[in-house]
């Protein structure tokens, strides 16, 4: 049932009739069967069957959360099927949101387990004795299959609600999200290591952040005793976009490590990265690896979304790259952190038109919009409603750049939204990736309009471990210190006038905000680098 997410079991095609029971089987199996095409198709439908098959199954088939019961003759083992996807679900999908239920569960059922440490299909119930089973019980020990459902979650469960990595910091190589053949052990140099690694092996690594500036370099951390073997970088998966490729040296055993470099293609954003191993008997073996960020920005197509939780630009709370405008979120919110009602958008960039002449700007949503293109507001409906598209015109040049901003909001129920563009020569279409650019320089999504870096001085710039805030004459009552998805890491309420300093040795490599708040409440903020 595509409107609920509810599996139905089976269907007779020579009675008609609907089996419309439900198991964690076969919600399971279609949660994996709508991610896997997802994936491969990118069609948004997808996604969306993922997300309320994902959502029937935890509100209407977990009592207090906990699979202790499912309304339907759920069977033994069938709850560790439905593990294997959720998981695929929250890595891929990026749904942090859905790991402290997994979590829930994965300690329900651990602390349920009997003295023999075995953990039966029920997590919610202590686990029988299997010294107390009469003889004419159902079962005469626990079930091999009901019990491997807690290793299945156990195993499955996010130990983290933190799946994104920084890309710029060390990423340890066990830490993967799909593998192919490849084993893991000690490492010498203290951690752990992938081994056994043989040509045609790979290992993958989802919801890596690359940032607004963008990698130029990768770097490994490996052993190896032969020189000539390869590790490709692929985007997407196995067989994706190859961003660059590193050449092992004999580090002179495979238990001698050293640091290999190749450059990459500039990388943005969020990115699944994907290591494939070539070559000839045991390739290498890998510590960690990281890339090293690039010195400035490359031209990247698309604009920079902005997302706030409140309907009034309130708390940001997460800043990306979006390669177009034309999004349906129905009743989901837009991502992992965000309101999926009572959320504030906006996107600003550059626009470049194909044609000369005057460009007509249509725009649909659910809720309110407003619409600037060369800093003339075109479409100005900042009101509650759905289904009606609004268009503005505007004269434009060939080949030159303008200024886009789109604001949004969502008050509730389904959440949407779609940019389009036409012209004499230009046909009607959403607005291609390929005709929108980032800013010339990000502004902060804490700061909003607010924001005037002009007033305030940040030295060193890049920062190793201190940095230190020159207001000038104005009077500060708040500092903070945030990352480029908005989340708050350091905040002082302490008044100062003139300088002051911080230490941020604790932060990892990356492009901070600086925010200073001064006692008439204007903001004065700026963007550093570490």
């Amino acid at each position: 049932m595509p409107a609920t997410g509810k599996v139905n079991d089976n269907y007779n095609p020579e009675t008609g009739a609907v089996g419309d029971w439900s198991s964690t089987y076969n919600q399971g199996t279609y949660l994996g069967a709508a991610m896997m095409l997802y994936n491969y198709t990118k069609e948004p439908i997808y996604l969306t069957e993922a997300q309320r098959i994902a959502q029937f199954t935890k509100v209407n088939m977990a009592s207090s959360g906990i699979f202790n019961w499912e309304a339907g003759p759920d069977l033994n083992g069938f709850k560790g099927i439905f593990m294997r996807y959720a998981r695929r679900y929250v890595v891929d999908a990026n749904r942090s949101d859905f790991i402290p239920w997994l979590q829930l569960n994965a300690k329900s059922a651990y602390n349920n387990r009997n003295s023999e440490g075995l953990i039966s299909t029920n997590w919610g119930t202590r686990t029988a004795e299997t010294s107390t089973l009469t003889a004419d019980s159902t079962f005469k020990i626990i079930p091999a299959f009901a019990a491997s459902t807690a290793v299945s979650l156990l195993v499955n469960c996010p130990y983290s609600t933190k799946i994104i990595r920084n890309a710029y910091s060390t990423i340890e190589a066990e830490n993967f999200d799909y593998i192919k053949g490849v084993s893991v052990e000690t490492c010498p140099e203290g951690t752990l290591d992938l081994s056994v690694i043989k040509s045609g092996y790979y290992s993958g690594y989802n919801n890596v952040d690359f940032g607004l500036t963008g990698s130029g370099t990768a770097l490994f951390r490996l052993a190896c005793s032969t020189a000539g073997n390869t590790i490709d970088i692929h985007l997407g998966g196995p067989t994706g976009t190859l961003i660059g490729t590193a050449t092992t040296t004999n580090t002179g055993s495979l238990t001698t490590y050293a640091d290999i470099t190749c450059p990459v293609t500039n990388l943005k954003g969020l990115q699944n990265i994907y290591l494939v191993y070539s070559g000839t008997g045991t390739i290498c073996k890998v510590n960690y690896f990281k890339f090293i960020e690039a010195e400035s920005a490359g031209e990247t197509h698309g604009l920079l979304g902005t997302y706030y939780n409140g309907l009034n630009f309130n708390t940001p709370v997460l800043q990306r790259i979006d390669s177009v405008l034309n999004f349906n979120w129905l009743e989901f919110s837009p991502a992992s952190g965000v309101n999926a009602d009572n959320f504030t958008a906006r996107w600003t960039g550059k626009i470049l038109p194909l044609y000369t002449g005057t460009y007509t700007f249509y725009i649909s949503s659910a809720n309110a919009r407003k619409v600037w293109i060369d800093n003339q507001l075109i479409v100005d409906k900042w009101i509650n409603n759905s289904g009606i598209v609004y268009s503005g015109s505007i004269d434009l040049a060939a080949g030159q750049k303008y200024d886009i901003k789109v604001e949004y909001n969502n008050i509730a129920g389904t959440a949407n939204i779609k940019l389009e563009w036409q012209s004499d020569l230009q046909v009607r279409q959403v607005i291609p990736s390929s005709q929108l650019f980032m800013p010339d320089e990000v502004v902060s999504a804490i700061n909003d309009t607010q924001a005037n870096a002009d007033g305030l001085t940040v030295y060193p710039n890049p920062v190793i471990k201190s940095i230190t805030l020159n207001s000038g004459s104005v009077e500060a009552t708040q500092v903070s210190i945030f990352d480029i998805q908005g989340k708050l890491l350091i905040q002082s309420n302490g008044k100062f006038s003139g300088t002051t300093s911080f230490d941020v040795s604790k932060l990892s490599k990356g492009v901070y905000f600086v925010t200073v708040v001064s006692n008439n409440g204007m903001k004065l903020t700026h963007k550093f680098i570490k």
